[in-house]
């Protein structure tokens, strides 16, 4: 029975790995043959954003294998967008923002055996959207988003948190090239009386 679990555990995970790259070559090939990426619109969508409230999805137990908890994750994400200089929004600036954008991380784990598991790391800009057709109707999109899946041994929990800040750094970039800070139109002050 353990073996017929590990060896379903391998194969959906190949199978999350096949599928990722086929969706990176698929996503390759299209921006190559069309003007305006699919990278580039999704970071035209970051333009004019104030911050973003991040909202971690609960790893589950299996992430403790890895020392993960859903708390470290938070304050992982949160940190780093302060880092860049990326306002972290509460639920209520969040909620009273246009668009109510949130930044969703969420990790996923299929246990082989309890030493290794196959991970999905996806991060998403999430917010509100109209639809072209019927202006009257709005849902929450995500406008932006990067996906890895990977291999990890239960001892290297650092992997496992690497991947998302990796995702997180993707979001960061575009962010950035999306809304670059304008140069402070503020001279020195110099001291009186030199």
């Amino acid at each position: 029975m353990e073996n017929k679990r590990a060896i379903l555990m391998i194969v959906t995970a190949t199978l999350v790995l096949a599928a990722w790259v086929v969706v990176r070559a698929a996503d390759k090939a299209e921006q190559r043959t069309i003007p305006l990426t699919f990278a580039a619109m999704q970071r035209s969508t970051l333009r004019g954003l104030q911050g973003v409230y991040v909202v971690v999805e609960n790893p589950g137990p299996e992430a403790e294998q890895f020392g993960l908890t859903q708390a470290d994750l938070q304050s992982d994400t949160e940190l780093q967008l302060r880092q860049r200089g990326i306002k972290v929004l509460t639920n209520q600036e969040s909620v009273r923002t246009p668009g109510f954008p949130y930044l969703y991380v969420a990790t996923g784990f299929v246990l082989s055996g309890s030493e290794s598991a196959a991970i999905a790391v996806k991060v998403a800009l999430m917010q509100r959207v109209v639809l072209e057709r019927d202006p009257m109707l709005s849902c929450s999109a995500a406008t932006w988003s990067v996906g890895y899946a990977a291999t990890a041994d239960a001892k290297q929990a650092r992997q496992v948190r690497d991947s998302i800040r990796a995702g997180v750094s993707g979001f960061v970039n575009d962010y950035l090239a999306a809304n670059p800070r304008q140069p402070s139109s503020e001279k020195p002050e110099t001291s009186k009386g030199q």
